[in-house]
């Protein structure tokens, strides 16, 4: 379940409660990551993504270069239907894990799902299969940005980035 406005306003008495509220514009993505963003890029973004993975996308667009994810994969690993080329090295798994951990935070998780008791197997699950779906929707997005599929998108995605 994702915390919508109304349910964080509800329970925390502010729309993002993870979000500080010093007027700084700069916020650690994942407290102790080194991770940094745009406060009110970042509360944008949670608020208005009704998708984990489209939420993932975004940070990615947020945080790493174009050319970054043009020259590395998402975890190092190799092409499993073209074994013959040579693997591409992995993203700054700093920047990469943060992404993770954050969204799987927004989206109601706990960020370390390691006790597999039958009382929370099924939320253990979900966990997976949410771990599984932002692997593969950023691992699909950075294949097709390679493939030259967003090339509109990169140009205006300099521009956006120039701003900040």
């Amino acid at each position: 379940m994702k915390l919508t406005v109304e349910n964080q306003q509800l329970k925390y008495g502010s729309p993002c409660p993870d979000l500080p509220s010093v007027p700084s514009r700069i916020v650690e993505l994942v407290e102790g990551t080194g991770v940094f963003v745009n406060r009110e890029i970042l509360k944008r973004l949670t608020i208005h993504n009704t998708s984990p993975t489209i939420l993932a996308r975004d940070l990615f667009r947020m945080l790493f270069d174009p050319d970054e994810l043009i020259m590395h994969s998402l975890l190092g690993r190799g092409d499993p239907h073209n074994m013959s080329k040579e693997p591409l090295p992995p993203l700054n798994p700093v920047k990469r894990d943060a992404v993770f951990e954050y969204v799987c935070v927004i989206w109601g998780f706990e960020t370390e799902m390691c006790g597999r008791t039958s009382s929370n197997i099924n939320s253990y699950r979900e966990f997976k299969a949410l771990k599984s779906a932002l692997t593969r929707s950023l691992a699909n997005f950075m294949f097709d940005l390679r493939r030259g599929r967003h090339k509109v998108m990169i140009d205006n995605w300099r521009v956006f980035n120039k701003k900040f």
